[in-house]
């Protein structure tokens, strides 16, 4: 006979048809729509297996089931215990009704929008490069931490180099820079 957690699908399908047969909702369609799981939630003093059922449903099934969402895991709980019996090593301590996890959907892009755009890299950024500006108040102690900065790092096995001012619109002149690299 094939273990309690490879049984989670059978499981749930029977609970299912027995709810459908019994004509009860919302435990019908919240079954019967379930991706289930069990997670090892612990051990007995005995050292028995204990899960927590999770049924993962879609989400205009949440949604219908969302404000008795608690109680629906406790009657599907008890709708199972029956089934489970049959694994007297294994029992599930709870159940979870979660949505399903899923991608987000994007906007569609606006017209002109979309378009990947390539990033001008000024003069002095090589490719390939990690980039990092390390802006601060040009005084004394700043100094001499930003001069040192290159040789710490070497120690760290990051290729550093200063890049000294450039004649570049909107960065001032005399602020020392830094490439990196590995």
């Amino acid at each position: 006979m094939p273990g309690f957690e490879d049984q989670v699908q059978n499981i749930v399908s029977v609970a299912a048809q027995i709810a459908r047969a019994q004509n009860v909702e919302p435990d019908a369609t919240v079954l019967e729509n379930a991706s289930p799981s069990l997670i090892l939630s612990g051990y007995d003093h005995e050292g028995s297996p204990y899960y927590a059922l999770t049924l993962e449903i879609p989400i205009q099934t949440y949604v219908q089931i969302e404000h008795s969402r608690d109680s629906v895991e406790k009657l599907i709980f008890n709708r199972n215990r029956p089934i489970i019996r049959r694994y007297p090593g294994s029992w599930v301590s709870e159940v979870i009704v979660t949505p399903v996890l899923s991608t987000p959907a994007l906007p569609s892009p606006r017209p002109g929008e979309g378009r990947e755009q390539t990033e001008e890299l000024a003069s002095f950024w090589q490719t390939g490069f990690f980039r990092l500006f390390i802006s601060h108040t040009y005084s004394q102690p700043h100094s001499k931490l930003l001069a040192e900065l290159p040789e710490r790092l070497l120690l760290d096995e990051v290729l550093a180099r200063r890049v000294s001012e450039f004649d570049e619109p909107g960065v001032q002149a005399g602020v020392p820079r830094f490439e990196f690299g590995a």
